[in-house]
Order: C-alpha cells, then sequence, then structure tokens
C-alpha cells in the first residue's frame, strides 16, 4: 500500500504542477511584486502601504516564507498587481512546498469521499471502522473495488451503465449497491452464450426446486448460469430498499438479489420478477445500462412495467385461483403443506403471497415465512464485509457455479 500511496503522490504532483504551473516561464508572485517595485521605484515600506498588508507579512512574502496568504491578502496583491486573481493563485499554489501540495489533495480526497459515499451507512455495514479517517476510509474502499486511486470510483466502478442513462445519481448506496454488482458480474465473465429460447423451457421448471430449501436455489442459478444468465446476491445496504436489479454485462443478463427483508419466499418472487425483464424488456434495459426493482412504495425510476413482472411472477409460482383456494385453509398449516407438496412450491411462498395481499395477517403468519439463512449461504461467500469484491466473484464462481 505504500509503494501505491508514493506512486499516487508523484502522479499528484505532476498533475498539480501541470495544472497549476502551465507556462513554466511565468513569474512568481516575488518576481511580480519585485518588479512593481522597480517600475514605480518604490520602497517594500511603500508597497505595504498601498496594498495595506503589514510591512512584515510583505516581507515574509518575499522571501518565500508566507506559505499561508489569507484571501483579503490575495484580492489587494491581485489589484495592486493588476493580474487576474486566478492566475495569481496558480503562481501561490506551483511555488508551495511538496508537503502543501499533499495536504491540499488530501482535502480534494476527502470532498470526493463526501460526495460519493454515504460514510454512516459504510460503518454500518461494516465496511470502514471510522467515519472521521479519511486516510483509513480511501483505503478500505481502494480495497475492495480493487482500484488505485480513489477518483476511479466514478470512472471504472459501474461506468458503462450509469452512462447510458441520465439519471441523478444522487442515492449514494443505490450506486455503491450496483457498482458492487457490476464489478462481480465483470469478474465472474459468465462464458456460456445467452440462449433465450433455452429460457422459456427452463421456466416452467423453476418452481419445484423451490422446496429443496438448502439447495434449490443454488441449482436454478446453476441451470441459469449454463444459458448465459448469471444470478448473485448482495446483502442489503442501509437506506437502498432494493430487492433486485437486472443488468447487460457482455451482452448477457446479469440478476442481482437482495437480501433486503431476509425472506426465502421474496428471493424467489423476485428471482422471477428479474427474468420476466429477462424475457420482455432486455432491449430497453440494453439502453438503459440497467433496471432496479425497489420495495414496495419506492419510486420506480427505469419505467419498465414493474406491475407485469410482479403479476408475472405471482402467477408463476402460485395461479390467482390457487392462492384464492388456499386462502380457506390458511389456518391449518398441515393442508397448506400438502397443497404446497401437490402443487411443487415451498409452503413459505404459499404464506408470503397470501400476505402480499393480506398484509394485516403477516402478525398472524409471519413464523410461517422462512428466513433466508441457509438457502443463500454459499452465495454470500466472505466473512469480511471489505473482502476485495473481484476475490468475492472469484470464489463465487468457483463455489456455486463451477463446482456441481
Amino acid at each position: 500500500m505504500n509503494k501505491q500511496s508514493n506512486s499516487n503522490d508523484g502522479h499528484l504532483l505532476s498533475e498539480i504542477y501541470a495544472l497549476l504551473a502551465k507556462d513554466e516561464s511565468s513569474c512568481s508572485i516575488i518576481e511580480l511584486i519585485e518588479n512593481k517595485s522597480k517600475e514605480y521605484n518604490i520602497s517594500q515600506r511603500q508597497i505595504s502601504e498601498a496594498i495595506g498588508i503589514q510591512r512584515k507579512s510583505l516581507q515574509r512574502i518575499l522571501e518565500g516564507e508566507a506559505q499561508k496568504i489569507d484571501v483579503l491578502t490575495f484580492l489587494k496583491i491581485s489589484q495592486f498587481l493588476g493580474t487576474d486573481l486566478e492566475e495569481l493563485v496558480q503562481m501561490y499554489v506551483a511555488g508551495l512546498p511538496v508537503q502543501y501540495i499533499k495536504d491540499v489533495e488530501k482535502a480534494r480526497k476527502a470532498g470526493f469521499i463526501l460526495r460519493n459515499f454515504d460514510l454512516d451507512s459504510l460503518k454500518k455495514m461494516g465496511l470502514i471502522e471510522s467515519s472521521v479517517d479519511f486516510d483509513h476510509i480511501e483505503s478500505r474502499i481502494l480495497r475492495r473495488f480493487s482500484l488505485s486511486s480513489i477518483y476511479e470510483y466514478s470512472t471504472e466502478v459501474a461506468a458503462p451503465l450509469f452512462s447510458r442513462t441520465k439519471r441523478n445519481f444522487s442515492d449514494q448506496m443505490v450506486k455503491l449497491w450496483i457498482g458492487s454488482a457490476y464489478q462481480q458480474f465483470k469478474t465472474i465473465n459468465n462464458p456460456n452464450d445467452f440462449e433465450k429460447e433455452t429460457l422459456f423451457k427452463i421456466i416452467p421448471r423453476i418452481r419445484a426446486f423451490s422446496r429443496d430449501y438448502d439447495n434449490g436455489l443454488v441449482q436454478v442459478c446453476r441451470a441459469l448460469f449454463s444459458i448465459g444468465i448469471t444470478v448473485i446476491i448482495q446483502s442489503y445496504l442501509p437506506k437502498i430498499q432494493v430487492r433486485g436489479a437486472t443488468f447487460l454485462v457482455n451482452g448477457k443478463p446479469c440478476i442481482v438479489l437482495s437480501d433486503f427483508n431476509k425472506r426465502y419466499d421474496e428471493l424467489w418472487t423476485t428471482l422471477m420478477h428479474e427474468l420476466y425483464h429477462v424475457m420482455k424488456d432486455l432491449d430497453l434495459i440494453a439502453r438503459m445500462g440497467y433496471h432496479t426493482t425497489k420495495s414496495e412504495g419506492q419510486m420506480v425510476v427505469d419505467h419498465v412495467s414493474e406491475e407485469k413482472a410482479d403479476g408475472f411472477a405471482r402467477e408463476f409460482l402460485l395461479p390467482a385461483d390457487k392462492r384464492k383456494y388456499i386462502k380457506s385453509f390458511i389456518d391449518v398449516p398441515a393442508m397448506v403443506e400438502g397443497y404446497a407438496e401437490k402443487w411443487n412450491i415451498h409452503p413459505s411462498i404459499i404464506y408470503g403471497l397470501h400476505l402480499e395481499e393480506n398484509n394485516d395477517d403477516y402478525p398472524k403468519y409471519r413464523r410461517m415465512i422462512l428466513k433466508t439463512n441457509d438457502a443463500i449461504k454459499r452465495f454470500l461467500v466472505y466473512d469480511l464485509e471489505d473482502a476485495p469484491l473481484i476475490e468475492v466473484a472469484e470464489k463465487l464462481k468457483e463455489q456455486v457455479y463451477l463446482n456441481s
């Protein structure tokens, strides 16, 4: 990390000097003041009076010892010399010692971090330990996304997705969540061709796998991977309330599911929701870069028909006539289990769909809703939240998609 920091410092100094001292032949502030002194044939005392600063302050400037000049003094000197204020500042900064330039860059980095990251949320999710130590914060972000510079976050992390849409990304955590998924998809780099026609054949067989709580989702995702569709699961991030998203990476569909409510039934409804978008909305997603599915009550910003996708997921998992029929027996777990077996679906999904249409019943039936826990343990392959995403994706690829 030290070697990287030194390299960045060298790049930084070159960048700042190139920006702030473009013309090597230009005079310094000291030379300009001395030239004015000769031009007007006046003493330093007269200059200090004319500018309106103390003589000792002027002396320190002329001797190159004044490394911090206040804005008012800059304005006064600028007016006296007849020099553009911006040009004067460039001269001043170009003459600063290296350490002062590093301090300026440190402030610049801190500003970038604050504009692009919700530090309190990063701390809650375990990515950072301190929300005030910006060196620590920068180090964790660089490690997480395998970046050589903090500024690459804007250009490297999901930039191809964001550049296709004019959406304003004021939501820092959604951008982080999307960027994290995109980097994993790039790393996994599904080698299989996308077979849309085969997807239509696979879809009717998916529901039965929901009955296998421990292995069903993994088996479905392996089957989808074999036809060019990559599915990953990301932990819920504070504030984002996103259930899932669909991307196109290298021309192939990629789906990310969130364990937002940590409900087993919602993993399956969200997966089917996103698969609907893969079947019906790929052209639109290709133009937009990605599509996000937010929780109920959240604004959907990408104009994809969410109602149709939700309706498809419900009807595929449990058609309306069966939902209506089972409602009469919803208080009898043995009956629900019996029909779940008959209909090739997990009973937790039956209860989940019932609660979707009868939200007031949640306190009564919430114990029937399984948590995600063991169902997704092979997707959450890392213990430390600051693990590099490239390593996460490589481990995921080995553990889920290549280990059959």
